[in-house]
């Protein structure tokens, strides 16, 4: 609930945040509130103790706790945080209400275990004094008590017969009724400092104003039930004192200096302001500072500060009418405010009287201007897509209505005497005052981009530039050559900048440009062409920001799509203001936004416009309370015992986790301690040793697992809804201990042993190896013997089958030779040329099946022959029969190293025998020079050979297939037997003959 309230023409803003059992409060009646150092809330409730992190409520109960008691009452807090409870004026035990609990440990220890004092002894006060001893007593008893860490207990008696208790003072006394009815002021070593007379039935009494615990404001039933306000001069204004008066007016002579105020504002006109059950119910109050209170009461726990409103809403809505009370266009004129509302036209505030009206001399009741300008001679311009309106007096239109389709254009500025810039939907326009004419723009100079572009906004700075601002970028425009630059991210080296939608632009001292833009802050050093993004990871509350205007104190104030942002240039802190804080609207609109000559900003909202002068912020605004990031609880899952153990305290003081072997994962719970907006917190968290990228999560608790082994550090951190960082950033060290079989030690002693062991292993092999061996020698040797001798005969029998092998080939040789002698003489007695010519060439058949034998007997090797050598023997065994005198044949033999078995080499040579007499008889001829080239390639188990020689070739229709002659036969006969293939290439006059090596044949086969 936010309230405004004006004391004495100041208007401050009340916000009050309200609790109860619906958002986990135990019970909903809150006896007592305070405040720990870590900046937690604890409550004393009837169901238990309470502790509050804005998030969620923790709850200590008697049946989970092992507290004494669940009815709770009073409670301070000593100088080592722990928390001093007694028992409510409900607590039916008579002694023994009073314990101190522990918040870290969440242990308790009664009074008697804290102090020594063995009596038993019922509370009904109790209450802190000078930041060191605590004051524990009862108003039936004689004699109070006082503690302090260093001093101890202390039992002190009362100077008077005590009969009824009043109310502390803040000088560290106190005031109590005695039986003689006076009133009486004692310290707290029990020295009565004064007293007075007065009725009792008539008592009432006001708190003090202090840090702490107080009750807040009763008064005693007596004759009349009427309340009489406090007219002494120095409380005429209801400023609550430690003033005890009767119902007739009477008052004690004893006041306190100083007003008893929360930021300003009187306790009593703020507790007015409470829900009625809460006011009515109302028990303790809380003082955190001199702006912030917290109270308890009968239907739960509220939450209040006290700021000053130092803005101003104009046209500010509630209820239905929100939807409909956007502002777009803004223009300060003189001491008056122009301002466009969508829905419902142009107004005309006056800025001193508060004067509004709203202008209506158009067709149209809502007419909406899209631009306000003031013209140099003092006009006023308005601009609504292709019309144009001058208030000269009253809103005029000029003569000559331009009727021509234009796109909606939304902002204007005045290039020259009677020329405009206007820009809108898209890209740029002309406009001539004097013709009342737009107009094509025709300078964009290769920016074309514009054109299409949507132009947000134009911003003159302090050099004469002026810029445009665009959702492609930011153009600076020069009045003699129109566009000449563009930045964005879509450009390169010195016109890069990692924006692209622009939205206004503020030039700063020392050549520093701030950009808005949709993706955040941009401040960029023009000269130097250096720049930074800032974004809500900076601390912003949205990255979409509207407007950028800086002030006379070195801050920069944005609006954006979620409140307004006070952005410090030096030490980069970020404060953002909200509705809370008295602005019309969080949400902000990107063409609405002016600053008048005296420094005042007027900003356009969804609802209304806020209007402030930013050097008004002095320094005592410019204190950023940042909020404390806790560790609220943190629990570890302990292996050996199988469940998850308590672990805050120790993580609290050490600020280090270990984790042992079996110990899976751990809990962490944070809380930064914003109150009034939790829920809205983000919290990251990163490891180094892992990523060095933070991870963000809402809800405020972490479980890690599965960590890597080694030492880790854990970096929390926190920014609440409106964007500012906490106060602090939390580190942990982690120890992940690896488990006894991932240890050095471990590995070592397994590396040792498992050496002993294969030693041991080993020695005793050996053992065995020799004995063995000694076996094995006498075994080996004997079968050396055996093997020996049946080499010598396998010896003997190779060499008996090589001396038969090459006998059988040389026979097989000579008898080929006889067969060729014979048929030699034969050729000599025949005379038919024809004849003649086919005994020749069953001479060189012979001769070529005679060769390969020849060879393989004259080698060592019997299983082949080699055919670059059969290959040259054949050649020079053919020329004596073929060639002509005085005919040189040249070959080269292009054959690699290859050795051919018997049943190959036989029909390759028969082959090659073929080819070499076809050439001498068809390609040579009569020429004194032949030449022939053999080359021979392998794939695999396939060879190709290929024959070429420099005869004319074969015709071009020759076709070897229906080739009868017997040479051709022979060879396609041949080829075949081998598993191959014969053909003639045309282009390379050259035969191809593939065939397959034995193995492959026979697999085949």
């Amino acid at each position: 609930m936010i309230i405004n309230l004006s004391v004495s023409g100041q208007v401050y803003n009340i916000h009050i945040k309200s609790w109860g059992v619906e958002d986990g409060l135990s019970d909903r009646q809150v006896n007592s509130v305070c405040k720990d150092p870590a900046g937690f809330i604890w409550l004393c409730t009837a169901k238990g103790l309470n502790r509050f992190d804005g998030y969620s409520f923790k709850v200590y109960t008697a049946e989970k706790n092992n507290l004494p008691f669940n009815n709770l009452g009073r409670m301070i807090l000593d100088n080592n945080g722990c928390c001093w409870i007694m028992g409510s004026d409900f607590y039916q035990d008579k002694d023994n209400n009073l314990f101190i609990f522990d918040p870290l440990t969440g242990k308790s220890i009664s009074f008697k275990e804290k102090t020594g004092y063995n009596e038993t002894f019922r509370f009904n006060l109790l209450q802190k004094f000078n930041d060191t001893t605590l004051f524990a007593g009862s108003s039936h008893k004689p004699y109070f008590f006082t503690w302090s860490a260093g001093a101890g207990l202390h039992k002190i008696n009362y100077p008077v017969n005590v009969v009824r208790w009043l109310t502390w003072s803040n000088n560290n006394t106190f005031w109590v009724l005695d039986s003689a009815n006076l009133f009486c002021e004692i310290d707290i070593q029990g020295k009565l400092l004064r007293q007075c007379r007065h009725q009792e039935d008539s008592l009432s009494w006001l708190p003090t104003q202090e840090t702490g615990s107080y009750n807040v404001t009763k008064y005693m039933p007596g004759k009349q039930n009427t309340w009489k306000p406090v007219t002494d001069v120095d409380v005429h204004q209801n400023i609550a004192r430690l003033c005890m008066y009767t119902m007739n007016g009477q008052y004690l002579p004893y006041k306190l200096p100083g007003n008893y105020e929360i930021g300003g504002v009187m306790l009593n006109d703020i507790v007015g302001k409470l829900e009625p059950l809460h006011r009515t119910y109302s028990s303790t109050i809380f003082i955190v500072s001199d702006n912030e209170v917290w109270i308890s009461s009968g239907f739960g726990l509220d939450h209040i500060t006290v700021t000053k409103n130092k803005f101003h809403r104009y046209f500010y809505a509630e209820g239905d009418e929100i939807g409909n009370n956007s502002f777009r266009t803004l223009l300060v004129d003189s001491n008056n405010l122009y301002a466009v509302n969508e829905a419902r036209g142009l107004y005309e505030i006056n800025l001193s009287t508060k004067v509004t009206k709203r202008f209506s001399p158009f067709a149209e009741s809502n007419m909406r201007l899209f631009s306000l300008t003031k013209l140099r001679d003092g006009r006023l311009l308005g601009l609504r897509e292709d019309q144009i309106y001058i208030h000269d007096k009253k809103w005029l239109v000029p003569p000559g209505r331009q009727t021509s389709n234009l796109e909606t254009t939304w902002k204007i500025t005045q290039i020259s005497q009677d020329s405009f810039l206007t820009g809108g939907w898209r890209g740029l326009k002309y406009y001539n005052l004097l013709k009342h004419r737009f107009s094509d723009f025709t300078k964009y100079n290769g920016y074309k981009s514009l054109a299409a572009s949507l132009v947000i906004d134009f911003v003159d700075d302090d050099g004469g530039r002026k810029w445009i601002c665009s959702n492609s970028g930011l153009y600076e425009y020069d009045s003699a050559k129109g566009i000449v630059a563009r930045y964005s991210s879509a450009d390169t080296g010195r016109y890069f900048l990692p924006v692209a939608d622009v939205h206004h632009i503020y030039h700063d001292t020392g050549g520093i440009y701030w950009l808005a833009a949709a993706n955040g802050l941009l401040k960029w050093d023009r000269l130097h062409h250096k720049y930074r993004l800032f974004t809500v990871a900076d601390g912003l509350s949205n990255n979409n920001i509207c407007a950028v205007y800086g002030d006379n104190r070195g801050r920069l104030w944005l609006t954006s799509d979620y409140g307004l942002i006070r952005f410090d240039k030096t030490s980069l802190h970020v404060k953002t203001y909200l509705t809370d804080d008295g602005i019309s609207d969080n949400e902000f609109n990107r063409l609405s936004h002016t600053r008048d000559k005296t420094g005042n900003l007027y900003l356009g909202t969804i609802n209304g416009i806020t209007v402030f002068n930013p050097d008004e912020f002095d320094a005592d605004d410019d204190k950023i309370t940042r909020m404390p990031l806790e560790v609220s609880f943190f629990e570890q899952f302990d292996g050996e015992i199988g469940k998850l153990v308590d672990k805050t305290a120790e993580l609290i003081h050490t600020s280090a986790i270990t984790l042992q072997p079996g110990d899976r994962f751990f809990n962490l719970n944070l809380a930064l301690l914003t109150f009034d907006n939790a829920r809205q917190n983000i919290y990251y968290w990163k490891i180094n040793e892992i990523s060095s990228g933070w991870i963000s999560f809402k809800e405020p608790a972490l479980q890690l697992s599965s960590l890597p082994y080694g030492k880790l550090t854990l970096h929390i951190k926190a920014q609440s809804g409106e964007g500012e960082w906490a106060a602090n950033e939390l580190l942990f060290q982690i120890d992940v201990i690896k488990p006894f079989y991932l240890r050095t030690w471990f590995i070592l002693l397994v590396l040792i042993v498992t050496a002993g062991i294969i030693f041991i292993g080993y020695k005793w092999r050996t053992y065995r190896f020799r004995k063995e061996n000694i076996r094995l020698d006498s075994v080996v040797k004997q079968k050396t013997a055996e093997l020996e001798q049946t080499i010598n005969q396998l010896k003997i029998s190779g060499q008996q089958k090589d001396v038969l092998l090459k006998e059988i080939h040389h026979r097989v040789k000579n008898n080929l030779q006889v067969v060729s002698t014979l048929l030699s003489l034969q050729l000599s007695t025949v005379s038919d040329e024809k004849a003649r010519q086919l005994l020749e060439e069953s001479v060189s058949r012979i001769s070529s099946i005679s060769l390969v034998h020849f060879q393989l007997y004259h080698k060592d090797d019997l299983t082949g022959i080699e055919l670059a050598g059969f290959i040259h023997e054949l050649l020079q065994q053919i020329i004596p029969v073929y060639a002509k005198p005085g005919q040189h044949i040249h070959l080269q033999n292009d054959v690699a190293s290859t050795w051919l078995d018997l049943d190959t080499a036989i029909p390759l040579g028969l082959i090659l025998n073929e080819l070499m007499t076809n050439s001498f008889k068809y390609a040579y001829g009569d020429n004194k020079e032949g030449f022939m080239k053999i080359i021979l390639e392998q794939q695999g188990s396939t060879f190709m050979l290929h024959y070429y020689d420099n005869g004319p070739g074969l015709p071009d229709n020759y076709d070897l297939k229906i080739n009868k002659s017997l040479g051709m036969t022979l060879i396609r006969s041949l080829t075949r037997q081998i598993g191959g293939s014969f053909s003639y290439i045309m282009k390379e006059r050259c035969f191809l003959i593939t065939f397959l090596d034995t193995h492959t044949r026979k697999n085949i086969a």
